[in-house]
């Protein structure tokens, strides 16, 4: 977002944001475009594999993921012979 304003368009334009971890920095960032206080602050930086901040209008949740064999695979990238078919 520091670079221009495509990012900051397409978060004001998106009516569900899904933010996954980030780095002290791009919170920072983030929230100067969207609301957060700074117990989300901290939330988004503490964010495991697999966890989201989902923010729909004013109301905002955390998520755990959960995937099952074959979509850890494809994330971890060990994919066996078997699983390709």
């Amino acid at each position: 977002m520091k670079t221009g304003n495509y990012g900051k368009t397409i978060i004001n334009n998106s009516s569900i944001k899904c933010i996954f971890n980030l780095e002290e920095d791009n919170i920072l960032s983030l929230s100067e475009n969207i609301d957060l206080n700074q117990k989300e602050q901290i939330e988004i930086k503490n964010l495991k594999r697999g966890e989201s901040l989902i923010i729909a209008e004013n109301n905002k949740i955390i998520i755990k993921i959960i995937s099952n064999e074959l979509e850890n695979n494809i994330i971890e990238g060990t994919l066996n012979e078997n699983d390709k078919k």
